[in-house]
Parts: structure tokens; C-alpha cells; sequence
């Protein structure tokens, strides 16, 4: 099987949702992602991680790194529904990956900087937990790992480019390497990595991979912003060469407002192809809507209610052709122009309080309807001697025959209040009757001396 064939299993048409949660979670709250699952004989289970919802301001704090990891195990009751039956916790931890071949299953855990440990593997036969080791000097755990089990032992991709595969001893937890080939396109991520890990590749591992007679097939991510991951198909051939595909398969999930798209699972059962995905609308550092959902790539008759494409149809999608809907979308401020003197930083654009200006306006989005809707801003301020930092607000204009902007009319304005290093938010409704053809934007006004980071604008609907 080639890497097109490979890739295209994955369609719309045939894809039957067989578990999906979803979920408005807010800010501090503690939540579940990313689901990997996986079978053992006829039972499915899953493993998945929970994390609270806080800035990443907080990293170095242990408060931050709260986390852990569930096993649940499901089944089904009337109606064909799944339903938990049992749960275990597996302790602290996260981005669970799993691998199963239906008799022996494994789940790996990453570590946090407060953990004993920087990766394990919990055997889910002996209920064994294994700390893992290397001997190699120059050896960089990281994460993002792509397991699979090939003639009963297990192997992990540990890194795309260049590309690495270890092996893993589970008597004493040691990964040895086997093999490692040299990739042209070695890019590392566009945001600045944290203090605790080194700058991570552009391409990434996703969710487990498959081994496949002398092929390895698998989907991992690309992640062009810390708020934007693009997964892709990918395969590693016994002629030593790595092929990368990206395809349309993954654009409805964009396009009906997820930015992080993140592979969890990937296994066949029964000669079926299943698949997982946690997608939320940007980092998890924010409160958003949250996805986590297991599909079936099959050729039996789909129930209408139970099909990928029913989910789709019950969102307002948030944007057609790259164009933004101002019925539902998510503007990053890091994308829109700024007036003062700001760095990108987490996510944001952070103003360094040298002048007072706009941190940042746009994104001229062409009015094409009539209606009340809000604007409602994202923002964390690091310092400030003032209750009010500045203002925000949207405005509409029109371009003249020289592209100049005139007939400047204000919609909507609200103050911008300190916020002490919290996340906080700020909401303008506004009504764009007769403003149909003008240009919107939305302005960060930010007073002299005042650090604040700005995330993003969130904009709705209000009336028809």
C-alpha cells in the first residue's frame, strides 16, 4: 500500500463517529483530552489525559502541572451506545499515546518537569508501570512519540526529521536505537520553545503508528503556531525514504472552528480502520470548545444521526475558503497589524508598554450582513499602575479610490480593565446596519506603561 492509498481511507463518506465528547470549557477548569484508544480482544478502551486550564505564565509552577492520566475501559448497552464501565486512574502525566495488537497493550506517558520520571509505559496486562531509559548521552526525550508494536516487540517513532526509531525493552524500560536516516526538511516549530524543552521539529509525531509488512504508516501534526496544528499522512518505506502527505480530510475540522487538530489513535479491528482526534479551538492554555471523538472507516450503512458529517452540520462554520465568518470565528491578534512597540509571546502579541497606541487593529473584514453581534476580547495583563489599561473597540471604515481609509464610523467601545496576570476577557456588541460593503476592525487601545498580552478576538452572532 502506497501513501495515497494509505490516506485514503480516511473520508468523510464512510466515517462513523463511535465515541465523541465535546465541551465548552472554561478558564481554570480542570478537562479531558486527548483520547487514545484501543482494543483488547473485543473490548475498547481508552486512555486520555486531564489538564487545567491555566496561562502559560504559570508553567513554572507546580499548580500548573496538576495533571494525570485515566484509563477507562467501555461497553455497550441499548442501542448500541458506549458507555464507561470502569476507570483507573494511572497517576500524574499526560499526552497519552497507545498501542494494542489485541493481546498485549501499552500506554505511554510523558512526564511533567515536577515528575519523577520523564516517560513510562503502563502494561496494561500486568499493570506494570515502566520508567524509560537510554544510555545514548545525546538522546532527547521529548515527546510526541509514535508507538507500534511489530512480531511482538515494541518499537516507537521517536522523531519525524530526522527519523528515529527505538526500540523499547520492557523488562528494564531501556530504548535502544535501531535506526535513524537523515531528513532534508528539518524545521523546527515558529514559536520560541519553553524553558523546560528544546525547540521541537515543525513535523511531529501524532497518534501511534502501523506497521505494515516492511511499511510504517502513520498521522502526525504539523504545528505552524503554537494555536495551529495541521495533521498529515505519513510512511516510511523499507527503500529508507519518508513521504508526507497533506490532504482535504482534515479542512472541515478547521473550518468549523478547530485549530489544534490532534491524531490520538489509529489501529485496525476487525478490518476496520479506526481513528482519534482531540481537537480544540487553539493551545490549551485558554477556555474554548473542546473535541474528542473516535471514528469507524468502514463500508456498512452509516446511520444518518451517528456520521461524522451529522456533527458537522449541527456547527455554523466559522469560515469559507480562508474567508472569516463574523457569525463565529476566532481572529488571533498576532495576525493582525500593530501600532507599538510588541513581540509575539505565548500565543499573543504582548505590548511592552514604551508608548501608548493600538497593540493592534484589523482585520478589514468586508460587512456583508446586517445584524447585532459581539466582539469579545481575550487578554492577560503582566503589569499596569492603572485599573484601566486602554480600550477596545470595533470600528468600520470604507477604502477611497487610493486605498486610504475614511468615513470612520465607531460601532462599539468598552474599557479594558488590569486583570493582575489572570486571564480576562473584554466584550463590545455592536450592530452593523448600514455598514454593508465597509471594512470592520477591531482596536486594542493600550495606555503607556502598560504590559498586556492580547490573544485573540471571539465574535457572535447576537441577532439574524
Amino acid at each position: 500500500m502506497n501513501l495515497e492509498q494509505f490516506a485514503e481511507q480516511f473520508s468523510h463518506e464512510n466515517a462513523e463517529v463511535i465515541f465523541l465528547s465535546k465541551k465548552r470549557a472554561e478558564q481554570s477548569e480542570y478537562v479531558d483530552f486527548f483520547y487514545s484508544f484501543f482494543f483488547l480482544g473485543d473490548t475498547l478502551y481508552s486512555a486520555n489525559g486531564t489538564y487545567p486550564l491555566l496561562p502559560y505564565y504559570g508553567i513554572g509552577n507546580k499548580e500548573f502541572h496538576v495533571d494525570g492520566v485515566v484509563l477507562s475501559k467501555y461497553e455497550q448497552v441499548e442501542g448500541g451506545q458506549l458507555e464507561v464501565s470502569e476507570t483507573v486512574s494511572l497517576g500524574p502525566g499526560g499526552d497519552p499515546r497507545t498501542v494494542s495488537n489485541g493481546i498485549d497493550a501499552y500506554v505511554f506517558i510523558i512526564g511533567n518537569p515536577f515528575s519523577d520520571f520523564q516517560t513510562l509505559i503502563y502494561d496494561i496486562r500486568s499493570q506494570r508501570k515502566i520508567k524509560l531509559t537510554c544510555d545514548d548521552p545525546d538522546f532527547k526525550f521529548g515527546k510526541n512519540w509514535q508507538p507500534y508494536l511489530k512480531d511482538n516487540r515494541l518499537f516507537i517513532v521517536h522523531e519525524i526529521t530526522p527519523f528515529r526509531i527505538m526500540e523499547v525493552d520492557l523488562a528494564s524500560g531501556l530504548l535502544t536505537k535501531v535506526l535513524e536516516v537523515d531528513i532534508s526538511f528539518k524545521i523546527n516549530q515558529s514559536h520560541a520553545p519553553s524553558s523546560y524543552h528544546y525547540p521541537y521539529p515543525f513535523f511531529r509525531g501524532g497518534s501511534n503508528a502501523i506497521a505494515k509488512d516492511q511499511n510504517i504508516f502513520g498521522v502526525g501534526r504539523a504545528t505552524s503556531e503554537r494555536y495551529k496544528h495541521h495533521p498529515f499522512f505519513w510512511k516510511f518505506g523499507e527503500n529508507k525514504k519518508l513521504l508526507i502527505l497533506f490532504t482535504e480530510f482534515f479542512y472541515k475540522f478547521q473550518r468549523y472552528g478547530f485549530n489544534i487538530i490532534d491524531p490520538t489513535c489509529l489501529f485496525l479491528h476487525d478490518d476496520e480502520l479506526y481513528f482519534g482526534l482531540c481537537c480544540s479551538e487553539r493551545d490549551w492554555a485558554h477556555g474554548q470548545e473542546v473535541l474528542n471523538l473516535l471514528v469507524r472507516f468502514s463500508e456498512r450503512t452509516i446511520a444518518p444521526i451517528n456520521s461524522l458529517e451529522s456533527y458537522f452540520l449541527s456547527k455554523v462554520p466559522t469560515e469559507s475558503n480562508g474567508k472569516p465568518n463574523l457569525d463565529r470565528h476566532l481572529f488571533f491578534c498576532i495576525e493582525m497589524p500593530t501600532a507599538v512597540t510588541s513581540v509575539h509571546e505565548l500565543g499573543g502579541r504582548l505590548s511592552l508598554g514604551l508608548e501608548e497606541g493600538h497593540l493592534f487593529h484589523g482585520p478589514y473584514v468586508t460587512v456583508e450582513a446586517e445584524a447585532e453581534y459581539y466582539a469579545e476580547l481575550s487578554y492577560l495583563t503582566l503589569s499596569s499602575n492603572e485599573e484601566v489599561i486602554g480600550f477596545f473597540d470595533v470600528t468600520s471604515s470604507r477604502l477611497d479610490s487610493a486605498r486610504v481609509q475614511h468615513d470612520f464610523q465607531t460601532l462599539g467601545m468598552a474599557e479594558v480593565q488590569s486583570c493582575q496576570e489572570a486571564m480576562a476577557t473584554s466584550r463590545v456588541r455592536f450592530n452593523t446596519a448600514g455598514s454593508i460593503g465597509k471594512l470592520l476592525e477591531f482596536r486594542f487601545f493600550v495606555r503607556h506603561g502598560v504590559k498586556v498580552n492580547a490573544f485573540h478576538v471571539r465574535t457572535q452572532r447576537i441577532t439574524t
